[in-house]
């Protein structure tokens, strides 16, 4: 793998250099443009009755289009550089981790099962990528990027604009295990912000730790089951886990899976163009790889309680 970061190393120095050099073609575009508008303010300001006035407007948005197609050609190489760094880099340190990776950068957990886990509210328009899957100590798991946005509509004097707003930008793990649960338990931060409310069935359940209860809300369709996940084990476990991610973060136990949501606004497993591509500056890249596995340990998982035997 060091000859490939090497070899991209090489391709990110010539590719950064060419995408700053129509950087700078196209800022001088951009201030036309910014001129050309605040002429034609003053010309408005001084005679709103001639027409003429607003012709830089045209120009302006001529200049603001040539400054796009510039930047675009100049982002080029950086795509090509993101794409190899993706199937070359993250793909050999996945298979250093993991058994029978399978990685497909394009592609993401299916919009159906995040809904189904009603973790988060049924987005108005969803987007994900870079979709892992693969085995950690018996443990099957599957991940994506994902990111859930809600429809706003706003009333203008010109009309009505539409926008989609986010309100999850993060990471969507599902693991699998051998035993199926026939109740249910979720474990919701209290920040995390636009998370689904508890189906019919679902109800809160205090532990003794009231720092624990105080942090995170606990609902689950039985008490008993509850209790016999949320160990005091668990609840240490739960806290580490929470401590290693920014944003917010949740848990579902349903059937013979536990989904995790991580709301922290993080883009997993994208290079820094801008910097060198050595160990320093894939530390990140290798930490959000390792993630799957210390849930995996810190929630231990394969433990007698998630299989048949238990």
């Amino acid at each position: 793998m060091k000859t490939d970061i090497e070899q991209l190393e090489e391709i990110r120095k010539v590719a950064y250099g060419k995408q700053q050099k129509y950087v700078r073609i196209a800022l001088p575009f951009v201030f036309l443009a910014v001129a050309l508008v605040i002429y034609t303010v003053i010309l408005v300001v001084l005679d709103d009755t001639n027409p003429i006035g607003l012709l830089p407007l045209l120009f302006a948005a001529l200049c603001i289009i040539v400054s796009i197609v510039i930047n675009n050609i100049g982002y080029a190489d950086k795509r090509s550089f993101k794409a190899s760094f993706k199937s070359k880099i993250v793909q050999a340190l996945l298979n250093d981790t993991y058994e029978k990776v399978l990685y497909k950068p394009e592609s993401s957990i299916n919009e159906s099962e995040i809904t189904e886990s009603k973790l988060a509210r049924k987005p108005d328009r969803f987007v994900g990528e870079d979709f892992v899957s693969g085995i950690y100590q018996n443990i099957r798991f599957r991940s994506s990027e994902v990111i859930l946005k809600q429809r706003r509509t706003s009333s203008t004097k010109y009309g009505t604009t539409t926008t989609y707003v986010p309100y999850f930008t993060g990471r969507w793990y599902i693991f699998e295990f051998r035993k199926s649960f026939k109740e249910q338990l979720r474990v919701i931060e209290n920040d995390f912000s636009n998370w689904g409310f508890a189906p019919s069935g679902f109800h809160k359940i205090e532990t003794e730790s009231i720092g624990f209860n105080n942090e995170f809300r606990i609902e689950s369709t039985n008490q008993e089951f509850a209790f016999y996940i949320i160990t005091p084990q668990m609840i240490e476990s739960l806290k580490i886990i929470e401590r290693n991610f920014k944003g917010s973060i949740s848990f579902l136990w349903k059937k013979n899976q536990l989904h995790v949501a991580i709301n922290d606004g993080k883009n997993a497993f994208e290079p820094k163009f801008n910097k060198p591509l050595n160990d320093e500056n894939l530390k990140d890249i290798k930490r959000d790889i390792d993630i799957p596995k210390m849930i995996i340990d810190k929630l231990n998982l394969n433990h007698i309680k998630y299989s048949n035997e238990a």
